[in-house]
């Protein structure tokens, strides 16, 4: 193609007349660029030559190694192909002979499993069996569920009733403390409990003196056995032994005046404390009582203790007695009933109905007191009453006051007979306790000369059991036998079949190595065409190129012959620029 310049030259020389010394440049200049493209396409031309002649021989080369590659990957194909048909014809042969040796084998296990089924088959009744008895047990447990139910039902009746009682209790207190006693009378009860503790103040000190001489005399008793010890060490035992006994004995008295003297520091404190207490009440009372009442007063309160005590301990009976209830349940659920569970059924019926009596009595009393309490707390209203009245009826005073301790004294008197009541019945209580023990103690006989008997029954009935046990244990033996023997020859056929599996596996392994290979010449291959398709494709390209070339070079050697034309005609010069 000719430059730009050298057009704007030839444009110039068409429009204006030039030097022939500028034509004669530009001339030599054309020639020279000519001469340029000529060598360049020249040398463009041998390179693309060698490279040609280089590619074909390549792909000749290529050719050749893909069919010795082929070849050889044919005949490595079917050598295998051979060798595995054999190996697998030796095989299948081989599984042959194994799989009936398996199935003699199977119908041999078959037999031994029917066997094994029969003898299921007569376990099974015997668990039936045990199953109809553990039926009745549960039965039986169902019955003293229910009975324990009922018992925590009256618990809970009776808690509710001790609940109120201790309400009433603690309201009867509250009433109590607000009432006002007589001082008067108090001070002369403390002046006598004043007298009684000199008393004790001088029964105390004697006891102190008492034991002061004790001691010395222990003392010196002591420091002459010690120096009689030191003067007479080649003494008798004998008077030793005495010395030591009368040593013991007077520690023995010292311990036992002690004890005495810290029993009476008890007693002191305690009625200093009581008189502390009176004292308090007398402070803080404004109305005056009664020593009867205070005494009515002293006696309900100890009244509801005992009440409240009785109540703890009746509470903790029934839940005693149901844990044991609990207890027998859960044991009769793991064991058969016998005649221990009857006894226990025994015992347990008597101590509820035991319980019950308790139950009763302490109901009545506390109906009695609430009676009392009741009668008392009408009567501290009327008092009150009486006191606001008491300014305009001075005269009537003194008979609503006798009338007052004797009815107070009444209530003393019934509370007292309650207690005595309460007594009686414990100790009609405790003969009903003893006499249930006794019936129990027949029972207990009766029931150990029954168990007795079925003792000796059971005896032979297990020497009888013992006999069939060792049957069974001679049949097990030999099942053991037989069910060894079985696996050992199932091991080795374990063995043999790890073995067949471990060669076929090996042959798997070669023959997804064979295939691996096979597949990677097959790529090899095909990769190798497509190579020579491109080879192909760039020869052909290539090709097309050296043409387009040659007409270049022809189209340029004909503009060189002719140069007048693209000097002095316009259609030449049009004909080289698009050139």
């Amino acid at each position: 193609m000719v430059p730009l310049e050298e057009n704007n030259e030839l444009n110039m020389l068409r429009d204006n007349s030039l030097s022939s010394t500028d034509m004669l440049q530009l001339i030599q200049t054309l020639i020279e660029d000519r001469r340029q493209l000529a060598l360049q396409l020249s040398s463009q031309i041998k390179a693309r030559l060698t490279e040609r002649f280089a590619a074909k021989e390549q792909h000749k080369r290529s050719k050749v190694e893909l069919n010795t590659r082929t070849r050889r990957l044919e005949k490595e194909k079917s050598d295998v192909q051979s060798t595995l048909e054999m190996e697998l014809d030796r095989r299948s042969n081989d599984w042959s002979v194994k799989l009936a040796e398996f199935q003699s084998e199977e119908q041999r296990l078959r037999e031994r499993v029917r066997e094994l089924a029969e003898q299921n088959v007569s376990f099974q009744r015997e668990v039936t069996l045990l199953e109809s008895n553990r039926i009745d047990v549960s039965n039986k447990i169902t019955s003293l569920e229910l009975q324990n139910k009922q018992l925590n039902d009256e618990l809970q009746k009776v808690k509710k009733e001790h609940d109120t009682l201790l309400k009433s209790s603690v309201e009867l207190n509250d009433n109590l403390t607000k009432t006002a006693e007589e001082r008067n009378q108090i001070l002369e009860c403390l002046k006598e409990k004043g007298g009684d503790n000199k008393a004790l103040h001088k029964v105390i000190a004697r006891l102190q003196r008492i034991s002061n001489e004790q001691e010395k005399t222990i003392t010196g008793l002591r420091q002459g056995f010690n120096a009689e010890l030191e003067n007479k060490s080649l003494g008798t035992s004998e008077s030793i032994s005495r010395m030591q006994m009368e040593l013991i004995r007077l520690t023995g008295v010292e311990q036992k005046l002690r004890r005495e003297i810290q029993s009476c520091n008890r007693e002191v404190e305690s009625l200093r404390e009581e008189n502390i207490a009176v004292l308090n009440r007398l402070q803080s009372s404004d109305n005056k009582l009664s020593i009867s009442s205070v005494r009515l007063e002293q006696e309900l309160n100890t009244r509801v203790d005992n009440l409240q005590l009785q109540g703890l301990s009746l509470l903790d009976d029934t839940s005693q007695l149901c844990a044991k209830l609990l207890d027998s349940m859960k044991s009769k659920r793991s064991e058969s009933f016998g005649s221990v569970d009857a006894l226990a059924s025994i015992e347990y019926t008597l101590s509820y109905q035991s319980i019950q009596e308790r139950i009763k009595n302490l109901k009545q009393c506390l109906r009695a007191i609430r009676s009392m309490l009741t009668e008392k707390h009408n009567e501290e209203e009327k008092i009150g009453e009486r006191t606001e009245s008491c300014i305009l009826k001075q005269d009537h005073l003194s008979k609503d006051d006798i009338e007052f301790k004797l009815k107070e004294e009444s209530m003393l008197c019934r509370v007292l007979k309650e207690k005595l009541l309460s007594r009686e019945r414990d100790i009609e209580q405790l003969q009903s306790d003893l006499a249930s023990s006794v019936r129990i103690q027949d029972v207990m006989q009766n029931e150990i000369q029954r168990v007795q008997d079925e003792l000796c029954c059971l005896t032979h009935k297990s020497k009888h059991l013992e006999m069939q046990v060792l049957k069974k244990e001679e049949n097990i033996n030999q099942i053991q036998q037989d069910f060894q023997e079985s696996s050992k020859e199932l091991t080795a056929l374990r063995c043999t079949l790890k073995t067949v599996s471990d060669e076929r596996d090996v042959l798997w392994q070669e023959t997804k190595q064979l295939r691996k290979t096979i597949s990677a010449l097959q790529n090899d291959v095909a990769s190798l065409k497509q190579k020579m398709k491109s080879l192909d494709e760039d020869i052909l390209l290539k090709e097309g190129e050296i043409l387009l070339k040659e007409g270049e070079i022809s189209i340029l050697r004909d503009s060189i012959g002719r140069p007048s034309d693209i000097i002095c005609s316009p259609r030449p010069s049009k004909l080289f620029e698009s050139e």
